[in-house]
């Protein structure tokens, strides 16, 4: 993942090996530039992106207590960073 800041003049090269997990919120989501460059792939890549659950899975959806409590849960989980190769 190349993570990228113009306005702190950062740019951050953050290793994601096979069956990863990164979660970007506040600043890092928000105020910096993400992407993964064609170039860093090594062979069949999956992603997956989740941002805001639909109606349906938040509270009082059809699907809040069968799956939208739980997906939420996992959302809001905050890990941090480590042996990540952070290049400034």
């Amino acid at each position: 993942m190349t993570l990228s800041n113009e306005s702190k003049s950062f740019l951050c090269y953050v290793h994601m090996p096979h069956r990863s997990l990164i979660c970007m919120a506040d600043e890092c989501r928000y105020d910096w530039k993400h992407g993964v460059h064609a170039n860093h792939i090594r062979g069949r890549r999956i992603a997956l992106t989740m941002r805001e659950p639909a109606k349906d899975f938040q509270e009082g959806g059809e699907l809040y207590e069968k799956y939208g409590a739980e997906l939420i849960r996992l959302g809001n989980i905050r890990v941090p960073l480590a042996n990540s190769s952070i290049i400034l």
